[in-house]
């Protein structure tokens, strides 16, 4: 009985820490069993054990990320699935980051962190209940998905993967802001200093700029007379 209730906390633990599914665990159980001289259980009973203990694992890690969050912070994550006549759902457009280095696409990027932010998803401390790589599993997957499978998800799974999801988009949301910050900033850097360089030139060689290809003849007394001799 001992040896059993150890091989239920190991898969349990292997399914809190890890993504790995049924079948890796499976296989690296009968490791385990084998190297801890555990005898063997039949492979149904083993397969059954693994399904049910794993799935357990996974209920209780979505309830504790779907219990963190206020009962307005919850509703306003469920809200992000649902498009209400719109084309899109309002985490579809905050899925989407800046397209265009303009100034306008910066200040929709502005909005789009104004608006993540608000939320308040940064109070909640995820990674002192559920290990950060299980987060970014989460993560992943709502950044992936499309809202109406979210939308099929059971309640606290859902819930859990919003939660992921909105806590990983403030951080990108600001990354991406500061990039295309860094971008525009670079490009308009360039621009003056390509105008700069070209102002100098301007002034160093006036004849190129008289004498280039495109300039209109210049008036003068060196100037050659186009009218016919004796007219």
């Amino acid at each position: 009985m001992d040896a059993e209730n150890e091989f239920t906390r190991w898969i349990h633990a292997r399914a809190w820490n890890t993504s790995d599914g049924p079948k890796t665990i499976f296989t690296d159980g009968v490791r385990w069993l084998r190297e801890n001289a555990v005898l063997l259980p039949g492979v149904t009973t083993l397969v059954r054990l693994v399904s049910r203990v794993r799935d357990e694992a996974l209920d209780e890690m979505y309830a504790t990320l779907a219990g963190l969050p206020g009962p307005y912070l919850a509703a306003r994550l469920g809200g992000l699935v649902v498009a209400d006549g719109a084309r899109y759902s309002e985490l579809e457009l905050w899925r989407r980051g800046p397209s265009k280095p303009t100034g306008r696409s910066l200040e929709r990027g502005l909005t789009r962190v104004a608006e993540i932010s608000g939320t308040g998803i940064g109070r909640l401390d995820l990674e002192a209940h559920v290990p950060r790589r299980r987060v970014v599993d989460l993560a992943r997957h709502g950044m992936a998905a499309r809202a109406q499978a979210l939308r099929r998800l059971g309640d606290d799974r859902r819930l859990a993967t919003l939660v992921a999801t909105v806590a990983y988009l403030e951080g990108r949301a600001v990354d991406d802001c500061l990039e295309l910050l860094d971008l525009l900033m670079t490009t308009d850097l360039l621009s003056k200093a390509e105008k700069a360089a070209g102002d100098e030139q301007k002034r160093r060689h006036p004849s190129l700029v008289r004498h280039s290809p495109g300039s209109p003849p210049q008036s003068g007394c060196c100037s050659t007379s186009t009218t016919p001799a004796g007219s």
